[in-house]
């Protein structure tokens, strides 16, 4: 695959609407939540791009990201207190007020 700048700009064009197509069936149709995801990965990705050696090995290792965050994003949200998961989820993913006091107030508890 190279382990060029060019490479990595060449795979992100072709492959990004599958991998949009991926993280949505991950974020369970959230498109935000998808687009986050799917950027999260593809940073990931480039930092390691120097390691991949071909094309179908490069959109497994990203599909991979992309299942290994959700997976941990969803830990971080299960690890707040029952009664402050419905009103914020530590990320914009869930929620417009993860800027209010108590929301705040339920991260500080953790």
């Amino acid at each position: 695959m190279g382990r060029d700048e060019a490479s990595y700009l060449e795979f992100v064009r072709a492959r990004s609407p599958s991998l949009f197509r991926f993280a949505l069936l991950l974020t369970g149709g959230d498109r935000f939540g998808a687009q986050d995801l799917l950027q999260t990965a593809l940073a990931r990705a480039y930092v390691s791009w120097w390691r991949i050696e071909d094309a179908a090995a490069a959109e497994a290792y990203v599909r991979r990201i992309l299942v290994n965050a959700e997976i941990s994003h969803g830990r971080r949200r299960d690890s707040l207190p029952a009664s402050g998961r419905w009103w914020c989820s530590g990320s914009t993913r869930t929620s417009v007020r993860s800027g209010s006091p108590m929301c705040s107030a339920v991260r500080g508890a953790r």
